[in-house]
């Protein structure tokens, strides 16, 4: 399985040998990498960028209160 891995600075493409025993994503989640959608993978993105995302979408939230 060939997917493409979205990181802060840069993409990647990211080949993995998959079986029963080790599911694709699995084998990502302990890369750091979290998969996009559970069937039909094809793009995953860092965890680092979930991270970014959620402190952006927190600070949003604060400000709309303002």
């Amino acid at each position: 399985l060939r997917v493409v891995c979205v990181h802060m600075e840069y993409l990647e493409h990211v080949q993995l040998v998959i079986c029963k025993c080790n599911p694709a994503t699995a084998q990502l989640v302990c890369q750091g990498l979290f998969p996009c959608t559970p069937l039909s993978l094809t793009l995953v993105v860092n965890m680092d960028i979930l991270e970014f995302a959620l402190e952006l979408f927190v600070c949003m939230g604060v400000r709309a209160m303002l």
